[in-house]
């Protein structure tokens, strides 16, 4: 929340911001009732959605309050004012994006977001502390004895006095303690509780709740290097927590070094597990010996045999201090000094040898089962991760790649490095869905406008690998080829990694509508993937399977799973069920799993493609995203300037809207969040009622209406091939099948005479391309109408029957183009600079289509002998869902529209890392 000089929060005065921390931006404001300068520390509208958050700045709130010390930031009051929404601009501190982003959302709240009258604002107001943090001082170097002692005799003293009140801090590091002319004062609580609390909420995924606490087992709160053994270990914290995070402080104060380091998070965590630093007085040899004591019994691994209360380092560190540098060293000097230090000098030799036997045995022999950690991927500013698009994690561990989504702009590929927190844009990867990696970690295969495509790590030109007009997942083999399922009705075919012409590998059985989501084994041959059965409704029809390049016809089930299965070498498998992830032990050799599934997580996201959101590399770092996994979205009327006009329905999962012709009622697949299976479904426009017309299990979608709206003619997934259906719109009578044939039919357009019904029409395997067809009342069946290498979809009939508009990829991208019909010899170019999902109005004379950059566009046509079109403009921003169907429909006079708009949603949390899970798996 950045606010503007001069905003006003109450009696507080927005001065100037003084900085950001995890749980807000802090500023600097006057207090005009006191005439006083004080620090304000705002939490941002995305956090003041989220409950967990906004309790965690409460109990900030309420521990400030309860103490008073001369060495804790003073609180000095809290509230909420309303601010106009000009004097505030939304920015979301990066650990929280994504979180909840409906703060953008229009309807008015109470809870941080903005409204019509402006923005609520949650606050603190704190003493302002004028000074410098321990952690910009000991950037600078190691801080001289006496202010060592000094300032960590202070920050102890703070500690007692929380400790007293039941209160531990748990976030006890160098960028939390100021240095002023006074001395040193504590900061932030925002991640301490009342230690009468439990500190584990169990399960790893449980959500915490108003007076449950905020960390939950597997979840790390806090700075890595400056915790405790048992909270990384997700055990209970208390004063003694603190002590060890105090000792690390004091550590880095006098040496100017972290007391724990690691190349990377695992080995950071094993040390501060299982090492101990290198001595206070080796590091810094002016250091007193009774330092070292003093900080080693503070980061001692078992908190019983650390410091038992902060008094008593407090206490122990004045000692120090009147005592001087000499402090534990013997006084007494003799003659024979020289022969003591020969000695000393030989026992230390002896003493070195047998540690460095001593650390040889230990690290041959295993050592404890590291916790699992799991830590949040933050998305780059003004980005989110796109619903539906996926992301991998390098098999070596070194990038992660993540569909991002800009709401104008669309999806894309973004690349972050593991030991980066900074995420970089692939240009040419537009429209991209389901990456997945090379074996050598250095190039990125994924799917985008019909195509299955390949990019460099690096950056570079993309490349086209093969056709792939729906394409649901693929796996790069260390042999060199690649296997992926082109769309969501096929079986799995294979094509070289350099590029060609995909050849049958898999054959759907009886009862499958589609194999999906491959993954490949170690070797390069073998492959696990996902048979579908009745549109993969239910999970005990759907299940994982083992087949190979060399014997694609031999298939083995593994065990039942309703979505995507990955394969981790040491001989695991991850599969989901029921938005529950799970690992289980699984033998490729022996082609069967070990003891029971052991639950990593629940409520894993799943897509509507039936994509649970993890990807793992060959180390087991595992990769998750947790919540529903859709794109919500709302019928909306807008006029065309854009301005909202009503909504129609509240959000939900809805596709392919479609007004009758008298513009009274709108027809609607509103699909089921649990299952992603879609239903048609009727609103009243006039009466504000809705009827559901449809209940089969199978998937009812992309509604069109007879011309005398009696009738609504749809498509319908059964046994693996859709087609088109019909029924009475006035919810009466039984569902007709209309068309049936092997090929997919999605029917996108009919005329108004009832004599064609326009399709887009995919076959399955090599042949997956879609094209259109077309079905004749006259000669009573189907034909290819339009059939090319490119992808041609969404074609809508003119009013009179004329023309087809339709958009096809054939220049690389989507374009808009219009063909006479029904002969289709001539052709003409709508759009300039890419369409797709084309509309006419009502008389013929508009054109309409949605560009890629998502704006409504729009073009004056003059039909005759040549359709002659003006250069379209752009009317509106219009965000409405991605799909190979149109996502929105327009009033007959050309001046409404009624957008499938996606809307802002809480349901997908932000991605996360989860390392060392394997310890909690049974089996052999």
């Amino acid at each position: 929340m950045t606010l503007a000089a001069g905003s006003r929060l109450g009696p507080y005065e927005i001065v100037a911001p003084l900085g950001a921390g995890g749980m807000g931006e802090v500023f600097r404001g006057r207090d005009t009732r006191l005439g006083r300068d004080v620090a304000i520390k705002v939490l941002p509208p995305g956090f003041a959605q989220n409950e967990q958050f906004r309790a965690r700045f409460e109990r900030e709130a309420k521990t400030i309050s309860s103490l008073n010390h001369p060495n804790i930031c003073t609180l000095f009051d809290v509230g909420q004012a309303v601010i106009p929404t000009s004097e505030a601009v939304d920015v979301i501190p990066s650990e929280a994006r994504n979180l909840s982003s409906a703060d953008s959302s229009p309807s008015a709240r109470n809870d941080g977001t903005a409204s019509t009258a402006g923005m609520t604002v949650h606050y603190l107001v704190m003493e302002l502390i004028e000074g410098e943090s321990l952690a910009e001082r000991v950037q600078k170097g190691p801080l001289p004895l006496d202010q060592v002692l000094r300032y960590g005799s202070q920050v102890a003293d703070a500690l007692e006095r929380a400790h007293k009140q039941g209160i531990v801090h748990r976030d006890l590091k160098p960028g939390n303690v100021m240095i002023t002319k006074t001395g040193a004062k504590l900061l932030d609580f925002g991640l301490a509780r009342p230690a009468s609390e439990s500190a584990v909420v169990h399960g790893m995924t449980e959500m915490p709740t108003q007076a449950r606490p905020l960390t939950q087992e597997g979840t790390i709160l806090g700075t890595f290097q400056y915790m405790a053994p048992e909270q990384l270990e997700g055990a209970e914290a208390d004063a003694r927590t603190d002590i060890f995070s105090l000792g690390a402080l004091l550590y880095e104060m006098a040496t100017g070094k972290r007391a724990f380091e690691g190349s990377n998070r695992t080995s950071l965590i094993a040390a501060i597990v299982s090492s101990h630093p290198a001595p206070i007085s080796s590091v810094a040899p002016m250091a007193p010996p009774a330092l070292d004591h003093i900080v080693k019994k503070c980061l001692e691994k078992d908190p019983d045999d650390r410091w038992q209360s902060a008094h008593d380092v407090a206490s122990e560190l004045r000692w120090l201090s009147e005592a001087g540098s000499q402090a534990g060293v013997a006084t007494t000097v003799t003659i024979r000094r020289k022969t003591r230090e020969r000695l000393a000098w030989g026992v230390n030799l002896l003493t070195a040898a047998l540690a460095i036997a001593g650390t040889w045995a230990y690290l041959d022999r295993p050592g404890p089962p590291l916790p699992p950690i799991e830590t949040a991927v933050i998305p780059p500013k003004d980005m989110r991760v796109a619903i539906n698009g996926g992301f991998a994690i390098a098999p070596d561990t070194s990038s992660l790649v993540v569909v991002m989504n800009d709401v104008r702009l669309g999806n894309s590929l973004w690349l972050r490095r593991m030991d980066s927190a900074q995420f970089r844009p692939l240009p040419g990867t537009e429209d991209a869905s389901h990456p997945f990696w090379s074996p050598d970690s250095r190039q990125i295969a994924f799917f985008a406008n019909g195509k299955l495509k390949a990019v460099d790590a690096a950056g570079g030109n993309v490349r086209v690998i093969c056709d792939a007009p729906a394409g649901r997942g693929g796996s790069w083999g260390a042999a060199g080829s690649i296997i992926l399922a082109q769309s969501g009705i096929s079986p799995l075919v294979r094509v070289p990694a350099e590029g060609g012409a995909p050849q049958p590998l898999t054959k759907l059985a009886t009862g499958e509508t589609s194999h999906r989501w491959p993954w490949f084994l170690p070797d390069g041959k073998r492959f696990i993937f996902v048979s579908f059965l009745a549109a993969g409704t239910d999970s005990a029809s759907s299940k994982v399977c083992q087949s190979s390049l060399d014997e694609p016809e031999k298939v083995t089930s593994i065990t039942t799973a309703n979505t995507s299965a990955a394969f981790v070498p040491g001989g695991y498998l991850l599969f989901a069920r029921e938005n529950v992830l799970y690992a289980q032990r699984y033998d490729p050799d022996e082609e069967r799993v070990d003891g029971e599934p052991t639950p990593l997580t629940d409520r894993i996201a799943v897509t509507d493609r039936f994509l649970a959101l993890f990807t793992v590399s060959n180390d087991g770092t595992l990769v998750l995203q947790r919540g529903a996994g859709f794109q919500l979205t709302q019928l909306q009327w807008v006029d065309r300037t854009g301005r909202p006009g009503g909504t129609v329905t509240p959000p939900g999962l809805y596709f392919c809207p479609t007004l009758s012709n008298d513009q009274k009622r709108v027809a609607v697949d509103l699909s089921n969040t649990l299952d992603g299976q879609g239903d048609i479904w009727v609103f009243d426009l006039e009466r504000n009622v809705s009827d559901r017309l449809t209940f089969d299990k199978s998937n009812e979608s992309s509604p069109l209406w007879t011309p005398d709206d009696k009738k609504i003619v749809y498509y319908m997934a059964k046994l693996g091939t859709g087609n088109a259906w019909q029924i009475a719109s006035g919810g009466t009578g039984q569902p007709e099948q209309l068309v049936m044939d092997d090929r997919d039919k999605r029917p996108t357009s009919l005329s108004r005479d009832g004599r064609w019904i326009v399709f887009n029409s995919a076959g399955t395997g090599v042949t997956a391309n879609t094209d259109i067809w077309i079905w004749s009342a006259d000669e009573k069946k189907v034909r290819a109408w339009l059939a090319t290498p490119f992808v041609e979809q969404c074609a809508q009939l003119s009013p009179d029957a004329k023309w087809i508009a339709y958009q096809s990829d054939e220049t690389g991208r989507h374009e808009v183009y219009v063909r006479a019909f029904p002969d289709g010899e001539k052709k003409w170019r709508i759009s300039s600079d890419g369409g797709m999902m084309p509309a006419w109005r009502a008389d013929g004379r508009e054109l309409y289509y949605v560009s890629l950059d998502r704006k409504m566009m729009a073009a004056d046509v003059t039909p005759g002998t040549d359709l002659v079109a003006t250069a379209p403009v752009a009317l509106f921003d219009a965000t409405v869902r991605p799909h190979p169907t149109r996502q929105y429909d327009v009033s007959a006079d050309g001046q409404r529209f009624l957008l499938n708009r996606m809307v802002e949603s809480d349901l997908i949390e932000p991605i996360a890392i989860l390392q060392n899970w394997q310890s909690r798996v049974g089996g052999k």
